[in-house]
């Protein structure tokens, strides 16, 4: 995939990925960000939604608890946000020139003052020996609830 055809592909899910975060939460009034993370190490990619709610960074089991979404004991996910962390996934491993596409994207949307950007990191991902993809999403996440960075670069 040319850089050209990454571009577009990601141009064309951002709105929609976006959308389907914010339908996934019901449009609450609490949601005061939305962050669209994902990562590619090699042939591996993965991908995760997060939230902050009320002032509160929360993944998404947090934020289903915070709104009262659904049953996070049944270990469900709405299928909505499903599709939007397998829609990043999917983009950052199209066939072609992988390796131009970027390690770490992320898309910020802030909620009251309705605008998005977006952030590509083009470095290795940062990882010890034992981590795995999961590993570097929740090191992001917590980085952004410390210091409130949401910067793709590591």
């Amino acid at each position: 995939m040319s850089q050209e055809s990454f571009r577009a592909a990601f141009e064309d899910f951002a709105p929609r990925g976006l959308q389907g975060a914010f339908d996934y939460v019901d449009a609450d009034d609490r949601v005061e960000t939305i962050w669209i993370t994902g990562i590619r190490d090699g042939d591996w990619a993965s991908g995760q939604v997060a939230y902050r709610i009320s002032g509160v960074v929360a993944d998404l089991k947090t934020t289903a608890e915070l709104l009262g979404l659904e049953d996070w004991n049944t270990g469900r996910y709405d299928e909505s946000i499903d599709g939007v962390i397998d829609e990043i996934t999917e983009i950052l491993l199209r066939v072609g020139v992988r390796a131009e596409n970027p390690t770490r994207v992320v898309i910020r949307y802030d909620v009251a003052e309705q605008a998005m950007s977006a952030d590509f990191y083009y470095e290795p991902l940062r990882m010890g020996p034992e981590d795995t993809l999961r590993h570097v999403l929740v090191a992001w996440l917590e980085r952004l609830r410390v210091t409130g960075n949401d910067a793709a670069a590591d």
